[in-house]
């Protein structure tokens, strides 16, 4: 009878310890658990901000092209301006010369004129 009740203890003893070790390994699985939770959590937010981080980058390379395109348009322009502002400057001078030509026609009619 002793010899029982000693077993008894002995498997009420071995079921607390099991007891013990299986709330010790629920509390370990559930710290496992909630660090996942969180991992998941960061990299989750990791891919919004990496998303958000490339539309950005998208934009600015968008935002770049566009300046480097009106820039190459102005480039034109003042290329096109100096050429009209050169072909006016000879037309002018063309003109003048022209303008000097007649003077010099007139005079000499004028003087031919009075004599």
């Amino acid at each position: 009878r002793d010899e029982g009740e000693g077993l008894r203890s002995e498997l009420e003893l071995a079921q607390q310890e099991a007891d013990v070790q299986r709330r010790r390994a629920d509390a370990q699985s559930g710290r496992e658990a909630a660090a996942v939770a969180r991992l998941e959590r960061r990299c989750e937010q990791l891919e919004v901000e990496s998303r958000a981080a490339r539309q950005r980058a998208a934009e600015a390379e968008g935002q770049r092209a566009q300046a480097e395109a009106e820039r190459d348009t102005l480039r034109r322009e003042r290329e096109d301006a100096a050429e009209r502002a050169a072909q006016l400057e000879a037309s002018g001078q063309a003109i003048a010369e022209e303008q000097r030509r007649l003077g010099d026609e007139l005079a000499a009619a004028r003087a031919a004129l009075a004599t």
